[in-house]
């Protein structure tokens, strides 16, 4: 029977080597995982931000900002949010609710579209004459803590986030 030079045979390495792979593999899911929670915390963080400024932006102008399916964080379209509403920057404007709208982290998610041409991202909707809005998002696992399940969510101010695709 073959051995090297610790006395280990060649199963015994075979052995080795495959508990080495295994261990290795559910590493990578456990870091896999955590990554995409890392993603769905901050895509929430995100949305409640966009939340506290969207009150803002409402409080000083009593009308939420124009927009159909505006595709945030566009670097083209709606970098920021200033007095006029959604903007590819702040330069020129009085006031500037958020400078650098935060676009969506896309890995894992794919469901939520809008903008021109569409892209996934947080996708935001002025309602009822301005009186209301509707932004969609989409994260990777559901966050039972808050209430939130995995895949598309719409939040409503006066509902707060909902499960499911905004409605039309």
């Amino acid at each position: 029977m073959w051995k090297d030079e610790r006395g280990m045979t060649l199963m015994e390495m075979l052995l080795v080597v495959g508990i080495i792979a295994i261990v290795g593999l559910f590493s990578a899911v456990a870091i896999s995982s955590a990554r995409s929670r890392m993603r769905d915390t901050k895509r929430v963080a995100d949305v409640r931000q966009f939340q506290s400024v969207l009150e803002d932006y409402y409080q000083m102008h009593n009308a939420y900002p124009e927009g159909q399916g505006v595709r945030l964080g566009d670097p083209t379209t709606s970098r920021c949010l200033r007095d006029g509403g959604f903007a590819p920057s702040g330069r020129g404007a009085s006031s500037v609710f958020m400078n650098v709208v935060p676009a969506e982290y896309p890995k894992g998610i794919g469901d939520v579209k809008c903008g021109n041409p569409a892209q996934t991202g947080y996708c935001y909707t002025r309602v009822a004459d301005g009186a209301s809005y509707q932004l969609g998002f989409e994260i990777e696992h559901g966050i039972q803590e808050v209430g939130i399940e995995k895949g598309a969510n719409c939040l409503i101010p006066e509902a707060g986030i909902r499960s499911g695709i905004c409605p039309e």
